[in-house]
C-alpha cells in the first residue's frame, strides 16, 4: 500500500513564567525586586515525515476442486474442463464435389479434446453454425460424452445444412457463386468454450457446369451474319450429360437472342442444344 502523509507540525510550547525578583538590603531594610517576565512561547514543531510505501503483494490464482457427495475432493486443479473442437469432415450430397443451390451439405468425424485441467462431464453440446443461406436453423447439436483431462475423442453422428435456391436469380454476363462459412460450436448450458468454434470453412455454392467463353462479333448492321461460339466446362469430378455412365444429370444449352436478331438456318430466336456427355474438368464447343 501507498504510505500515508506526514502529519502537520505541533505548537510550539508555552514560554516560561519570569524568575522571582531578588532580594536586597537597603540600610536596616531587606528590599525584594521585582518579579521577572515570562518566557516568549516556543517556534511550531516540524511536519511529521511521509509513511513508507508497503510492498507490492503477491499475484493470487483460482484453484478449482470438485466434491463428493460427503464433501470429499473427487479432484482438483488451477484450470477448469476446456472443450476445443479440432477438425471435421464434410462432403455433398451427390459427391461430384460441388455444392450446388439447394444441395445439402454433411458434417461428420467431429475431433474434439478437453484442453483443461478437470475432467468434463457429459452433456456438451456441439452444434455447426452457418453464416446465412441456409434452410436450417442452428438447433441440431450433437451431445458431447464425458472427456476426460488432457483427452481427445471423434463424436459419432453427423449434422448437415441446405442452402437456399439462388439469391436474386440467375447472374447476367457471369456464373453464380455465393460463399458460405460453416463454423463449430461447442456449449454447455448455453455456454460457449473459447476454442469450441476453432474449425471453420468456407463453401462456395454454384453450378457444376458452366460457360467459361463467347466469342462473336460486337456490331452487325441490317443483314450481316454473325458466328456465335459459346464453351460450356464441367468443374465437378463427375460425369455430367445424358449419355454419361453414372451420370448427374442432364445437360441443356438454352439460347436467346433479341428480336432484332434470328439463328439462322432455323429463322428462329431460341435454340436448345442437348450435351450427351460431359466428362470432370472437359470443355465443349459449340
Amino acid at each position: 500500500g501507498r504510505g500515508a502523509s506526514g502529519g502537520s507540525g505541533g505548537s510550539g510550547g508555552s514560554g516560561g513564567s519570569g524568575g522571582s525578583g531578588a532580594s536586597y538590603k537597603q540600610g536596616d531594610r531587606h528590599v525584594r525586586g521585582s518579579r521577572g517576565r515570562n518566557g516568549r512561547s516556543g517556534a511550531r514543531g516540524r511536519h511529521g515525515s511521509s509513511g513508507v510505501n508497503g510492498s507490492s503483494a503477491t499475484c493470487g490464482s483460482v484453484y478449482w476442486r470438485v466434491l463428493g457427495l460427503h464433501g470429499g475432493v473427487v479432484e482438483q486443479s488451477h484450470g477448469k474442463f476446456d472443450l476445443a473442437a479440432l477438425t471435421w469432415r464434410y462432403f455433398d450430397s451427390n459427391q461430384d464435389g460441388i455444392f450446388e443451390p439447394l444441395s445439402t451439405i454433411f458434417l461428420n468425424t467431429f475431433s474434439i479434446s478437453n484442453l483443461g485441467g478437470l475432467n468434463c462431464p457429459a452433456g456438451s453440446l456441439y452444434a455447426v453454425r452457418s453464416s446465412g443461406h441456409t434452410q436450417d436453423t442452428d438447433t441440431k447439436a450433437i451431445v458431447v460424452p464425458f472427456l476426460g483431462k488432457g483427452g481427445a475423442m471423434t463424436l459419432s453422428g453427423s449434422l448437415s445444412h441446405t442452402f437456399v435456391d439462388m439469391i436474386g436469380g440467375p447472374p447476367l454476363n457471369t456464373f453464380y457463386k455465393r460463399r458460405i462459412t460453416l463454423s463449430s460450436r461447442i456449449t454447455m448450458l448455453g455456454r460457449p468454450f473459447i476454442q469450441g468454434d476453432a474449425v471453420k470453412t468456407n463453401i462456395d455454392v454454384m453450378w457444376p457446369i458452366r460457360i467459361v467463353a463467347t466469342h462473336c462479333q460486337d456490331w452487325l448492321g441490317p443483314g450481316e451474319y454473325s458466328c456465335i461460339k459459346i464453351k460450356v466446362k464441367n468443374i465437378s469430378t463427375k460425369h455430367y450429360g445424358t449419355n454419361a455412365m453414372k451420370s448427374g444429370g442432364s445437360v441443356v444449352l438454352h439460347l436467346w437472342v433479341s428480336e432484332l436478331l434470328k439463328f439462322i438456318p432455323h429463322r428462329r430466336r431460341f435454340l436448345r442444344f442437348n450435351i450427351p456427355t460431359l466428362a470432370p474438368g472437359a470443355c465443349v464447343e459449340f
